[in-house]
């Protein structure tokens, strides 16, 4: 578990608290943002950053997957939001997306499923 001093925690999130948008310079209702991080905000990925971290380390606990580099144990590799995972055998890897998919549905998160064509 990952405990933060509330005084890094209380700053950020108070830019979330009762923002409202506008539409063609027209103030719209209020809303309150229930998940999530706001799009272009420069602490937006930091943030993310921290919940991935988190739902990584449940995920990967009590766990001995990964593939050994150097004498060093690799289980994952991150770039933004991507994320992939490193085993051994098919099934030490099947493990491994099962865990992700059950820390994550605990904490709001999925798994895309769908390859990208750049």
């Amino acid at each position: 578990m990952i405990i933060l001093p509330a005084v890094f925690i209380i700053p950020p999130f108070t830019l979330y608290e009762n923002k409202c948008t506008a539409a063609a310079r027209i103030l719209l209702e209020w809303f309150k943002v229930m998940k999530g991080v706001r799009q272009g905000c420069i602490i937006s990925p930091n943030l993310f950053n921290i919940y991935a971290e988190i739902v990584l380390r449940k995920t990967l606990e009590n766990s001995d997957g990964g593939i050994r580099i150097g004498g060093c144990r690799i289980t994952n590799l991150r770039y933004a939001d991507d994320i992939v995972l490193l085993a051994a055998t098919e099934e030490e890897l099947q493990d491994l997306v099962n865990r992700l998919r059950s820390v994550g549905e605990e904490y709001g998160l999925g798994i895309n499923h769908k390859c990208r064509q750049n």
